[in-house]
């Protein structure tokens, strides 16, 4: 496996356990860990493949989002009132 920050050969190391919540609910995944000797960074392909930023997936977030201010909307109208 390339390394994604600077093209050499990184190495497997291990599978490391994440959840993820998504909008059908929490999902537990086990992913593959590779460390790279030259540069010394640690990258998880499954992460950026899924697009994981945090333990939220990006479904969820496009669904969180809108309801998120729209809650937002709420408040600010009830505290008028």
């Amino acid at each position: 496996m390339a390394c994604s920050y600077c093209d050499y050969s990184a190495k497997f190391h291990s599978y490391q356990q994440r959840r993820i919540l998504t909008v059908h609910g929490e999902v537990r995944v086990s992913r593959a860990y590779y460390y790279c000797g030259r540069c010394k960074q640690s990258f998880l392909p499954y992460d950026d493949v899924l697009g994981l930023v945090d333990e939220i997936s990006p479904g969820l977030l496009a669904v969180r989002s809108p309801l998120m201010s729209l809650g937002l909307r709420v408040e600010k109208l009830m505290a008028t009132t």
